[in-house]
């Protein structure tokens, strides 16, 4: 059974029928239990309730705060009914009974500059579902500070009750949170004369050694995006492949909540390693350099011990570097 990627076990409910008034979402939001993860705009991260700048681990439980904790006011409205702040916070679902919120803040702290970036903290988390959420966190805190305003006509945007989109109120204009597809590839060739497999890679302007990438463009399939970005970022022709040698790996299908992506993992398998190193464009901005790495010498990146810096264990693209080197794929 493949173990499942980073942000992919989704099992955090979506109450159904969803909160559609006020006084539903007072119903979860009074809850004695209900959690809050606090997002903190300035520092574009979370604001955790223990230093982890050194930490190796890290959980829902290092991030939820009470209602109080998190600066939540309840205040009575007319008809003695509960009333909540919703411009800023939004509701996430209900996770082991407890409903999930998120409260985006906007005001400086004085610890901002010592908390872990998403990344990092994402880097600490198991793949479960607690990272789920806190990605399902992440994508809407950003997608409500990016729509504050009506990309239509301009004017200021409700969120919704349940914080899945915002509306203007002057055109009624509605904006959800965006997925973009994207294609991620591991391309690898076979040298028959030394019986030793190869995958390529490109390096990042991060440093990182990784698999080529990239966002499906419109009015274009997953496979051509692949066969573009292929040749691309590496200068390798990859177009004449088919049938056996193009595999989409389902199972590691990721979202990616850093840029709202959908990771589409493709195994691409040519018959024989080329002859010459790869050859990126100097005028692109992403890429340092490709090249053709063996499975052994990936074994040992992978361990720490190699001469290159591999992607991290949230992502794809090291499970995929993984499983190919296990002989999984």
């Amino acid at each position: 059974m493949t173990v499942p990627v980073h942000f992919s076990e989704s099992k955090h409910e979506r109450i159904f029928p969803e909160p559609t008034s006020a006084s539903d979402v007072d119903a979860q939001l009074i809850h004695p239990s209900a959690v809050f993860i606090r997002y903190n705009a300035l520092a574009r991260t979370f604001m955790s309730n223990r230093p982890l700048g050194d930490a190796s681990h890290a959980s829902l439980a290092d991030f939820q705060v009470g209602r109080e904790d998190a600066g939540v006011v309840i205040e009575k409205e007319a008809g003695e009914r509960e009333g909540h702040r919703m411009a800023s916070m939004a509701w996430l679902g209900v996770h082991s009974g407890r409903p999930v919120f998120v409260v985006i803040e906007e005001t400086e702290r004085e610890e901002q500059d010592t908390l872990l970036g998403v990344r990092g903290i994402f880097n600490i988390m198991p793949a479960d579902e607690e990272a789920t959420i806190m990605g399902h966190a992440l994508v809407v805190a950003q997608f409500r500070l990016c729509h504050k305003f009506c990309s239509k006509c301009g004017s200021p945007s409700s969120p919704s009750l349940t914080g899945a989109h915002v509306a203007c109120g002057a055109c009624k204009h509605s904006q959800f949170p965006p997925t973009y597809p994207c294609v991620i590839m591991l391309v690898t060739c076979k040298d028959r004369a030394a019986g030793t497999d190869h995958a390529l890679l490109i390096e990042r302007r991060s440093l990182v050694h990784t698999h080529i990438a990239g966002f499906i463009d419109v009015v274009e399939t997953p496979i051509s995006a692949a066969v573009r970005e292929v040749k691309e970022e590496s200068g390798v022709d990859i177009s004449a492949i088919s049938g056996r040698g193009v595999r989409v790996l389902h199972d590691l299908i990721q979202p990616w909540p850093f840029s709202s992506s959908l990771m589409i993992p493709y195994h691409l398998c040519c018959d024989e390693i080329y002859s010459a190193p790869p050859a990126t464009d100097p005028c692109l901005t992403e890429v340092l350099g490709a090249l053709w790495l063996s499975k052994s010498d990936m074994a040992l990146c992978l361990k720490g011990e190699g001469e290159y810096h591999m992607p991290g264990a949230n992502s794809v693209a090291r499970r995929m570097m993984e499983m190919w080197v296990a002989g999984d794929l």
